[in-house]
């Protein structure tokens, strides 16, 4: 009979769960890990990641074991990305979590010891988040640490030797300055005698704040002028 989908108590009756959201992720999950054709099989089944033995055949145990789909953002999350897909390795998260967990998955060797980035920062007391953000930013020493790293650095200039939070007081500019000059390998020299240029706000011509000046009659500054204007 066309039309006619067999029910719960029908023989031919599986799981009732294709075509939703739930079975488009299984499936999906399964060929990462199975399917060689399958353009992120390297990144998955190629490094090792399979599918554990409940899940393989039987979408019905993932959707039991994993739970509702919290919502159409959330996808399969592995908490350890060097594990495959299990219940006790996986979670529903969004695309901005997962991001920061293959953050906090990458290995980091430190005076001759190698764990990854949440460990990392479990041992010294960190965010997750912020500890990747500084990897992202600075070397490795600078950054494994458990205070604020800018207190541990030291610049010197003249024989002087200050520690970066100190030569900022001195010299009247922000931290943030510093350090952006610090991460882009500039000499200590370099950092500190480079002075700071403020550009000055401009107002684009034609633009809203530009039409209110001129309305107004407000006197432009001269580096806001058209060249005819001069």
């Amino acid at each position: 009979m066309r039309g006619y989908k067999p029910g719960p108590a029908h023989p031919q009756y599986k799981h009732g769960l294709k075509g939703t959201s739930i079975y488009n992720i299984w499936i999906n999950m399964r060929r990462r890990c199975n399917d060689v054709n399958n353009k992120q099989y390297p990144w998955y089944g190629g490094r090792g990641i399979k599918v554990c033995d409940r899940w393989q055949n039987d979408v019905a145990a993932f959707n039991h074991d994993m739970g509702p789909r919290p919502s159409k953002a959330h996808g399969v999350e592995r908490k350890n990305n060097n594990l495959g897909y299990s219940p006790s390795n996986c979670v529903w998260a969004t695309s901005k979590e997962q991001a920061n967990n293959r953050r906090s998955s990458r290995l980091i060797t430190h005076n001759g010891k190698t764990q990854c980035v949440l460990d990392w920062a479990r041992a010294l007391g960190l965010d997750p988040t912020n500890l990747a953000r500084r990897l992202a930013r600075m070397p490795i020493e600078d950054a494994l640490v458990s205070t604020h790293y800018s207190k541990h650095k030291h610049l010197t200039l003249q024989a002087r030797t200050m520690t970066v939070p100190q030569w900022a007081a001195t010299l009247g500019v922000k931290e943030n300055t510093l350090w952006g000059r610090i991460i882009r390998g500039w000499s200590d020299e370099a950092v500190l005698t480079t002075p700071v240029v403020r550009k000055p706000r401009s107002l684009m011509v034609g633009s809203r704040k530009w039409k209110i000046a001129m309305k107004r009659n407000t006197p432009l500054p001269e580096h806001e002028k058209r060249e005819e204007d001069r």
